[in-house]
Parts: C-alpha cells; structure tokens; sequence
C-alpha cells in the first residue's frame, strides 16, 4: 500500500513538474539582494551576468532564469545585483544582471 501511495505522488510530481516550477534559490542567492544603480553607487562591480531557462513556461522560466543570476552571484561573492534585462519569447526566458559586492554588507 505505502508503494502504491509513492509512486501516486511521484505520478502527480511529474505530471505538475511538465508545467513548470519555479527553482528554489540556496541559501547564499537569498541572501543577494535586487538593488538599483543608485543603492550600489559605492559597491565593486563584480561581473555582468546572464542566464537563460527553457522549457518551464514563461512564468517559471523568468523565475528560474532570475535564480540562476542570484545563484551566480553568489558564488562570484556578490552581495547585490543591479536588473539590467528581463526578457522572453518562444526559446526560453533570459535574465541579465550586473553583480556587486557592497562593503558592510554581509555574504
């Protein structure tokens, strides 16, 4: 009986998971926060990044493609990250950033 109630809610998972969901972002990218050209006025630029989601639907590949950017900007030791792009079309959604390390602000 418990397999059968397992592999019902891997059936259900799977079958949500083809119209998209949304990554969890880590630890670290929560903590990298979406600023604006004035907040970072005196923080180090880091690195521009880009990243792109497919196959998700537009909602959830916009989200997705925005958590690999904060995820990227973790790892590069970023503290916040200025929006430059947002787009989608039929390929897939990209999201474009620009990545800052901000004194006083903790990673």
């Amino acid at each position: 009986m418990r397999s059968l109630r397992f592999s019902a809610a891997l059936l259900v998972c799977a079958g949500l998971s083809s119209y998209g969901c949304a990554a969890t972002r880590s630890a670290a990218a929560a903590k990298v926060k979406e600023a604006d050209d004035q907040l970072v006025a005196g923080c180090t630029f880091v690195k521009s990044v880009v990243e792109q989601a497919t196959g998700l639907g537009p909602r959830s590949e916009m989200e997705n493609a925005r958590t690999k950017v904060l995820e990227r900007a973790a790892e590069l030791g970023a503290t916040h990250v200025v929006w430059k792009s947002l787009s989608s079309d039929a390929s897939g959604s990209t999201a474009f950033g620009q990545a800052y390390a901000c004194p006083g602000v903790s990673k």
